[in-house]
């Protein structure tokens, strides 16, 4: 089988990689200002209520297209999560690089999942949070 010859470690970067570009390019896709998004807030559709999340789209369209008040208009936290989304771009590239290079050693792979998961707790708190202090209000 060919995963086989890949570590599990590499499927994972490359997977995660895929989700990202995914990520990306479903906001490139779109001009600044579009509401016709094939995908909507399924929270909003069914409560009629706009969730801490709505807007995410539209802010990382924004935001790719170097409109970033406008991206902290539609979301507040959407900068911050689309800077997240582009770093661990790059991380992934860089980390399947080394690992194609056989250079990847278990701390560089410890330091790579931690130094991921506490920007990814950075850069996903004000969403957290907004979700928490909206639930709140609801209850």
């Amino acid at each position: 089988m060919i995963l086989n010859k890949y570590s599990n470690y590499q499927i994972i970067n490359f997977s995660f990689l895929v989700v990202l570009f995914f990520v990306v390019f479903y906001s490139l896709v779109f001009g600044v200002g579009n509401i016709d998004y094939p995908v909507s807030c399924a929270f909003k559709n069914i409560a009629d209520i706009e969730c801490p999340s709505c807007g995410m789209s539209r802010s990382f369209t924004a935001a790719l297209h170097g409109h970033f008040k406008l991206a902290y208009c539609y979301n507040n936290s959407g900068v911050l999560i689309l800077f997240f989304v582009l770093t661990q771009i790059v991380a992934r590239v860089f980390m399947l690089f080394i690992e194609s290079k056989k250079r990847v050693t278990s701390l560089v792979v410890k330091l790579d999942v931690t130094l991921s998961l506490l920007f990814f707790t950075v850069a996903f708190f004000p969403l957290v949070r907004n979700w928490i202090s909206f639930i709140n209000r609801l209850l």
